[in-house]
């Protein structure tokens, strides 16, 4: 099966197709570090906007698979919808006609499915509602160009990714497919609906080896702008006056492969680890209780969702798959490791990429604030391959 990918981003689509043996014509991405990592990766990136149909001349995919920007309906954002500039959807369909491919694949956030606040005494319609251009839209015109559509949200860690990451997925073709059964789950000894026996989900701690000397620096994150040093056990911190970033050093040994690094916790103007203080921590500079000792159940995954007052932090613990990554650049946005509430760090690129399933010698490209968005905004490998995998199997006429 011979493959076009719109919205490439940095490879994990692109690296599941490739592991269920489709040939990549294009890999169409805009950002020039992403479409670089393709490249480096050896797929063939054409680094431009989906919206020039040049690229697409003389071609005959079998399947065309379109990560379509999703700013326009996630949750996390404004949620404008069609009023938003970077609704990929139209672009993606203009690309079907172009090159009239029999199989189709997208993938997008669950917000898609979701109707607006406003919708509770009548849907807004197709305009603002994501669940509303999801049925009447996407839907209808995938109908009006495939006998079969159908569409589902699969999570990841279903499938063996150490990452709870659910996510649209969206299937038109010649006929219906068997959508992908999962093969993970939750350690309880049980199987699924149809009895069969489930695998334990992979854990952060099996994808990042973490054990309980990890983060053993000794140190509060507790950064105090009128003194340039603090006092502690263990080595001596300090903090920059020009962005207010706290440094220590991680006696623990580091994460994951390749990944030694000297970066713990951090943030800019705005975001200081201030806001990260343990609650059991007194206002005084100085050490806080390491409660880490001897075990894992202390230390967590952890992601600030919003900002400001309305910020609230998911949490999830080193022996289940990690909270979802996202392609936000900010420092405080990004994931952090913690230990029972009094040692925090920010995850390293290469730890990230672990957790969204990438190989570790993946060639990631372009500054640390790109390569951070470059996973986030990934599709993991393994969902891409599964999915693709059922594709095939109907377009043999196996389902």
């Amino acid at each position: 099966m011979r493959a076009v990918e719109l919205f490439a981003g940095a490879g994990g689509a692109a690296l599941g197709l490739h592991a269920a043996s489709v040939e990549h014509l294009r890999c169409i991405e805009w950002d020039k570090d992403a479409a670089a990592t393709l490249a480096a990766a050896g797929f063939p990136a054409v680094c431009g906007d989906v919206r020039d149909l040049s690229p697409y001349a003389g071609l005959d995919p079998d399947l065309v698979w379109s990560s379509f920007p999703c700013q326009c309906w996630s949750s996390a954002g404004k949620r404008l919808g069609t009023e938003d500039e970077r609704n990929g959807w139209p672009w993606t369909v203009d690309a079907i006609d172009a090159m009239r491919p029999r199989w189709f694949v997208a993938e997008n956030v669950t917000g898609l499915t979701q109707h607006r606040g406003e919708c509770a005494s009548g849907c807004a319609g197709p305009e603002l509602c994501p669940r509303a251009y999801l049925d009447r839209v996407i839907l209808e015109q995938l109908r009006e160009r495939f006998p079969w559509v159908a569409c589902r949200v699969l999570n990841a860690s279903s499938y063996g990714v150490p990452q709870h990451r659910r996510r649209l997925i969206i299937v038109a073709g010649p006929r219906p497919i068997d959508w992908p059964a999962p093969t993970h789950g939750k350690p309880t000894g049980q199987g699924d609906l149809f009895g069969r026996k489930l695998l334990p989900w992979r854990t952060v701690r099996d994808a990042l080896g973490i054990d309980a000397d990890v983060i053993q620096s000794g140190v509060a994150f507790k950064p105090n702008k009128r003194t340039k040093e603090q006092t502690t056990e263990g080595p001596s911190p300090t903090i920059t006056t020009e962005d207010n970033m706290y440094v220590g050093e991680s006696i623990g040994r580091p994460l994951g492969a390749g990944s030694g690094v000297r970066v713990i916790g951090g943030g800019t103007r705005g975001h200081g680890m201030a806001e990260w203080r343990p609650r059991d921590c007194t206002d005084e500079p100085g050490p806080c209780v390491n409660a880490m000792q001897g075990s894992t159940a202390g230390i967590y995954v952890e992601y600030r969702r919003g900002r400001d007052g309305g910020a609230r932090y998911e949490r999830h613990g080193v022996d289940e798959p990690s909270c979802a990554l996202r392609g936000s650049p900010g420092g405080s946005s990004q994931p952090f490791l913690s230990g029972n509430a009094t040692e925090r760090r920010r995850l390293t690129v290469q730890e990230c990429a672990i957790l969204q399933d990438f190989p570790p010698d993946h060639p990631w490209q372009g500054n640390k604030q790109s390569q951070y968005r470059q996973v986030g905004n990934a599709v993991p490998p393994t969902l891409a391959r599964v999915v693709v995998e059922a594709v095939i199997k109907a377009d043999k006429g196996q389902a």
